[in-house]
């Protein structure tokens, strides 16, 4: 490691001999030492401490010295040129340390943000050894009965909630565990004992978020019936729907939209905008990873009626994949698909023809029928699916009805 890491490592919380220690620790005082995880800490500082010394060789002088036709040749002006030549170079010495040292400051109140971050995440949690209660255990293999006699005991409600709310070593507590085992009967025996519904564990996974990232979706039910968060915890990065959406299962994420779930949000704010590009939207990634073209009519349809966004999408897998099912309902919702050059240019570089394609071709070169362009200037009224449902409340003939809420072409 260069001089600049070893230097920035030394000033580093000492390291503790285990984890367990370091839990123990962050436990025990009230504003606790707030050490990094080793590998982490000395694969950042390097990173950093390069990032600095190629920036410090490689920065230009602001006072570079340009000859002048009024210059004089003579030997006294020679050594008042070689003075001011030094006196820059010691005041750009003088900038770039700092510079550095402004840099070196950054780094350590990073570093020192993400170890609080770590610190709180375990402060609540149970010590490495035992690492998690009979309550912990049993909410994981689903034994329904020994759950209902350890929570049963005669206890206090106030000290039983204490039980079924305390965090194991990774800070999952019953009811998430429940959760990932799948186990709906011991969820809903926590959740009727005072269970957090939305708790989460040292990476800001809600029973929510692991119920639909193992596929439990029985358990997901009874989580949003029993009023949990649709779109997780905004400590994690990715939301359920995210999730539901990269696992393939189109009946995810029908549930999650059915109780509210923001059909756009798939990344939480803390993620940089500029980490995905434009083309990272709901519609884009159903049709990318839901198998199927039946199962991605039915995840299109729902993303759309809930009031998604219909920019950006990317016609060009919809043309190879021959969705011609898929096209037709993206033109029936009015989702743009991105002017002429654009489609020109699929129509051309895509060799291959298909019934996608000549459909595509067939679209752009017939307009759009009167009734068509009046449903969609109608549903742009409209920003859910609940919306959609409460048209079938007004009175006017079901044939209608049918046509306006997409129930029939």
């Amino acid at each position: 490691m260069s001089n600049d890491g070893s230097r920035l490592l030394a000033r580093m919380p000492v390291r503790y001999n285990s984890f367990n220690d370091f839990q123990l620790q962050i436990q025990m005082e009230e504003e606790p030492v707030l050490p990094l995880i080793s590998t982490v800490a000395t694969l950042t500082l390097s990173s950093l401490a390069s990032t600095l010394n190629s920036t410090s060789s490689t920065s230009p002088s602001p006072t570079s010295q340009s000859s002048s036709p009024l210059a004089s040749p003579s030997e006294d002006t020679s050594e008042n040129d070689d003075e001011n030549q030094n006196k820059d170079d010691n005041n750009n010495s003088h900038d770039e340390d700092g510079t550095t040292m402004c840099k070196e400051r950054q780094i350590n109140n990073n570093v020192n943000n993400v170890a609080c971050e770590i610190a709180k995440r375990f402060k609540h949690c149970m010590p490495q050894t035992p690492g998690e209660s009979d309550i912990h255990r049993t909410a994981f293999t689903g034994n329904i009965e020994y759950l209902r006699s350890l929570l049963d005991d005669g206890n206090p409600a106030n000290f039983r909630r204490s039980k079924i709310n305390q965090k194991n070593r990774l800070g999952c507590t019953p009811i998430r565990l429940a959760a990932t085992g799948g186990h709906v009967e011991c969820l809903s025996l926590l959740i009727d004992a005072g269970a957090s519904i939305d708790a989460v564990d040292v990476k800001c996974q809600t029973p929510l978020f692991v119920a639909i990232k193992n596929r439990r979706l029985e358990c997901a039910l009874k989580l949003l019936q029993c009023g949990a968060k649709p779109e997780g915890d905004p400590g994690n990065s990715s939301t359920p729907l995210y999730v539901a959406i990269m696992n393939g299962d189109v009946n995810y994420i029908l549930l999650l939209l059915e109780f509210g779930a923001d059909p756009d949000k798939l990344r939480h704010s803390r993620v940089s905008s500029t980490v995905h590009s434009k083309k990272f939207t709901s519609l884009n990634l159903v049709i990318d990873n839901i198998g199927g073209e039946d199962c991605i009519l039915t995840g299109v349809k729902a993303l759309l009626k809930a009031g998604c966004s219909k920019e950006n999408i990317e016609l060009l897998t919809v043309v190879l994949n021959d969705y011609t099912r898929v096209l037709d309902l993206l033109n029936d919702f009015g989702v743009p698909f991105g002017g002429k050059e654009k489609i020109d240019r699929i129509l051309t570089e895509f060799p291959r023809q298909n019934s996608c394609k000549r459909r595509l071709q067939h679209i752009t070169e017939q307009p759009r029928s009167l009734m068509s362009s009046c449903r969609i200037a109608i549903i742009k009224c409209l920003h859910s699916s609940q919306d959609f449902d409460e048209l079938n409340s007004l009175p006017l003939p079901s044939a209608f009805l049918s046509y306006l809420t997409y129930e029939q072409d």
